[in-house]
């Protein structure tokens, strides 16, 4: 048997073991997934490659020894699929980088609303509309405070 990655050639994946990792994707071999290739991209997490491909296996043979061993010894995958049609695979070797680099792609959970506008982020900078009696207040645990100022003087 080979013992390389083959490459898959012309086409959406990079190599075959990509195209594999991808059908079983399609097979609900999924553990979280995140977006839409409609909206800028979708992206699927696989855990514990030894176990989950394993079972969802009908081409396993299919691929080569160097494959499977990546396989079935990486911590788990990210896959890619942009809004051309293009897969893109990532194997990770230990669970803490796959982690780290799923909560990455985690769409920003912060709540930037106001009670008495229509606050919004622009560049990074969040702004109250016109007169909002909020605007010079900062918000802590979901509630908005008059920060404390020094009364000293600065000195």
């Amino acid at each position: 048997m080979e013992d390389k990655i083959r490459p898959y050639g012309p086409g959406k994946f990079n190599t075959i073991l990509d195209s594999y990792v991808y059908q079983v994707s399609l097979d609900g071999g999924c553990d979280d997934e995140i977006g839409s290739v409609d909206e800028g991209g979708w992206f699927g997490m696989m855990r514990n490659g030894r176990t989950i491909f394993r079972d969802h296996d009908p081409l396993l043979e299919t691929l080569n020894e160097a494959e499977q061993e990546l396989l079935t010894t990486c911590a788990g995958v990210i896959i890619e699929e942009d809004s051309q049609g293009c897969v893109y695979v990532t194997y990770f070797t230990a669970d803490a980088e796959l982690d780290v680099a799923w909560d990455a792609l985690q769409p920003d959970k912060t709540d930037y609303s106001c009670n008495q506008c229509q606050a919004l982020m622009i560049n990074g900078v969040y702004c109250h509309e016109t007169g909002c009696p909020n605007t010079h207040k900062l918000k802590v645990d979901g509630e908005w405070v008059t920060p404390e100022t020094d009364e000293s003087g600065g000195e």
